[in-house]
């Protein structure tokens, strides 16, 4: 099975509707009336591990309730954004995680690809370990 797929799987055993569909503005969207629903536009993407990327942070939302509107303040949906980004970093590339990447010295595109998420999490995730103080001077490879 692969990444996608067991999150796809994840996802469901959730019980979290997924729907792909046509966005104009957004690649996906995840809401939640009584249950939650995950909307995305599988054709705006650009390949698998955008596609798992994407699902994973809507799937966060979805896990931990992270959900806003327009109307909500732009601080409380920076606020939310953060809180699932970082949730789905400690979840997905937990700190031993990276750590071992880095030890063994493999570059961020291969992470990306090992864990089918883009290469631009993988950064994410690095800089959210040194800004927390847990990676000192080390850096990940190019």
């Amino acid at each position: 099975m692969t990444a996608l797929e067991k999150t796809q799987e994840e996802i469901f055993n959730s019980e979290i509707l997924i729907v792909n569909a046509s966005l104009d503005n957004f690649k996906a969207v995840s809401l939640k009336k009584n249950n939650a629903v995950i909307i995305y536009d599988k054709k705006q993407m650009e390949d698998s591990k955008e596609e798992n990327t994407i699902l994973n942070h809507e799937l966060f939302h979805c896990k931990y309730d992270k959900f806003y509107n327009f109307d909500t303040s732009l601080q409380a949906r920076k606020y939310r954004e953060t809180r699932v980004h970082r949730k789905m970093i400690e979840s997905i590339l937990p700190l031993e995680k990276i750590m071992s990447f880095i030890i063994s010295e493999i570059p961020s595109w291969e992470i990306a690809e090992e864990l089918c998420m883009t290469e631009q999490f993988v950064l994410d995730a690095f800089n959210y370990y040194k800004e927390k103080g847990v990676i000192k001077s080390a850096n990940l490879q190019d």
